[in-house]
């Protein structure tokens, strides 16, 4: 090889582009429900009924469930921008994404009636923490 020739750019992993898609879709739902809880609670915040103690504790932890739901959705983004862009700094993230899918899976089971979306939660944090612990996809982020 010839030292004037660029280097070639590795392939993007293909479940790389599906985890990616995948977080940009989370990211946005999940914006997009927190925005929207959270305007209904801080609406409910301006009615008599919260004077009453119990139901101030109850707005205060749906307010703060769904800050950290926001929080998740706004970090899925960046890094669904940053695997799809090859930063190095993403895989790391995204490692960490993971996890917070299975940490919001046990706020969602502890607070809210469980449903078909905290298994769901559970399976892709798994998912997407396993692949990304492939070595083919630590290889492509550290060939940078």
């Amino acid at each position: 090889m010839k030292k004037n020739q660029p280097k070639k750019t590795p392939e993007r992993p293909k479940g790389l582009t599906i985890v990616s898609l995948v977080l940009i879709v989370w990211g946005l739902l999940s914006i997009l429900v927190a925005v929207f809880t959270l305007l209904l609670w801080l609406g409910d915040i301006q009615s008599p009924g919260w004077l009453l103690p119990e139901t101030r504790t109850i707005i205060v932890i749906e307010i703060l469930i769904n800050f950290f739901t926001l929080c998740v959705g706004s970090i899925s983004l960046v890094t669904a921008y940053g695997l799809w862009t090859r930063k190095r700094w993403s895989y790391k993230i995204a490692r960490a994404v993971a996890l917070l899918l299975i940490a919001q899976a046990v706020v969602f089971s502890l607070w809210y009636e469980p449903s078909i979306w905290v298994p769901l939660f559970v399976v892709l944090g798994v998912l997407f923490w396993t692949y990304l612990r492939k070595p083919h996809v630590r290889k492509y982020f550290r060939s940078r």
